[in-house]
């Protein structure tokens, strides 16, 4: 008589891993797509730096440099390495990549409830789907920053011991602004050591650039930085993914009142949810929400912005919401805002909706973390008691 074996553990990751492997060379095999502009870009403010030029000052038909003064400082060396730059920022993203599975399954697992090696068969299925997904893609591609940002807030919150954290999260607010926008997790955790320590790395960065580049320093906090055409603050394609350009695209020009009265209520809405979450003893779920927030009330949130998708969607299969995280993960392998080519000022509500896909999957995310019953109490008090511990022993 023939008996009902369960299937092996290794089954389900190792199929997700083929899969993904198989959409990752459909999809983003060809090399032409590797343009690497943003790369170029950091190269061009480090070799600023080093000859005395003006990181802000680049050539006319070249992208700009819009980051502080203190990321250019930063990206002296790769302006040393040369050709050799483009292997550094790929092995540093592919290792941020990796940190961010790597944290995200552990905060959202209980503890000791997988064995090593599927814990690193998951971790190794993770980081093949996050591979997939277009944020991560075109990070690669641009040779852009994000993961190594998004790694440095996630080692800040998870890993960095109580009496140093904050520091990293103060740093990556200096390479780029947008994670300032985290310290409303430490706040929402009265963390206040924590905010205050993100406040000072912010404004230590803030001086070494002053101190390196005095006039380029003047000019860009009191002046680029406050007209929003230079970064792009009317970006109207459907790359820019956020709530700035949905209004702009919608009203077909200046948001008017509404970006910011829309932008105010995300705050406080994720703010809520974080408070909500973290009492519940879920602190990934709690960071995911304010990332969500960060890219929503940002004025520019390209797609390579939203690699903070990987540990939401560990969030959403951690909640037994597995269909949302294929859902999300599919929309993000072949996001469909790139069918949305026409004038982005006259598109028809159809367009608008295919247009702004990532700001409505921000707000959904964030609606269902507001709505949902919170984790299971087993893995509510695992997760809260980890953390729990991880600050005792940080004041030890």
């Amino acid at each position: 008589m023939a008996t009902n074996r369960p299937a092996p553990v290794w089954l389900l990751p190792t199929v997700i891993g083929v899969v993904a492997v198989v959409l990752a060379w459909l999809r983003w095999i060809d090399p032409s797509t590797w343009n690497l502009v943003d790369l170029d870009v950091f190269v061009r403010g480090g070799e600023a730096v080093l000859h005395g030029g003006d990181p802000y000052g680049g050539p006319a038909d070249a992208l700009e440099f819009t980051y502080p003064p203190f990321a250019a400082v930063v990206f002296v060396p790769l302006a040393l390495l040369g050709g050799a730059a483009v292997w550094v920022m790929s092995a540093l993203s592919l290792a941020a990549l990796v940190v961010i599975a790597w944290l995200s399954l552990r905060e959202a697992t209980p503890t000791q409830s997988l064995s090593r090696t599927a814990s690193l068969g998951w971790l190794a299925v993770l980081v093949l789907v996050a591979w997939v997904l277009e944020p991560v893609q075109r990070t690669f591609i641009f040779g852009q920053v994000n993961l190594v940002l998004c790694a440095l807030v996630m080692l800040d919150v998870f890993v960095v011991p109580a009496r140093f954290r904050g520091y990293l999260t103060g740093l990556a607010a200096g390479l780029k602004l947008t994670p300032a926008f985290f310290v409303l997790y430490f706040a929402v955790r009265r963390d206040w050591p924590a905010v205050a320590r993100s406040a000072a790395a912010g404004v230590l960065s803030v001086v070494i650039g002053w101190v390196v580049l005095p006039s380029e320093s003047v000019r860009y906090w009191l002046d680029d930085l406050t007209t929003m055409g230079k970064f792009g603050g009317y970006a109207l394609e459907p790359t820019n993914q956020s709530l700035r350009a949905l209004w702009v695209r919608l009203l077909g020009g200046d948001p008017g009142p509404w970006y910011l009265l829309s932008a105010a209520v995300v705050v406080v809405l994720v703010a809520w949810v974080a408070i909500r979450l973290t009492r519940a003893g879920d602190p990934l779920a709690a960071l995911a929400a304010v990332a969500a927030g960060s890219l929503l009330v940002s004025p520019i949130s390209w797609t390579h912005h939203w690699v903070w998708v990987v540990p939401a969607l560990v969030v959403l299969a951690g909640r037994g919401w597995r269909v949302a995280a294929v859902v999300v993960a599919l929309l993000m392998y072949l996001p469909p805002m790139w069918a949305a080519d026409g004038d982005p000022l006259k598109l028809s509500p159809a367009e608008q909706l295919v247009a702004s896909t990532y700001v409505l999957l921000a707000l959904a995310f964030l609606v269902a973390l507001a709505l949902s019953p919170g984790p299971t109490t087993a893995r509510s008090s695992a997760r809260s008691t980890d953390h729990r511990r991880t600050d005792v022993t940080a004041r030890d």
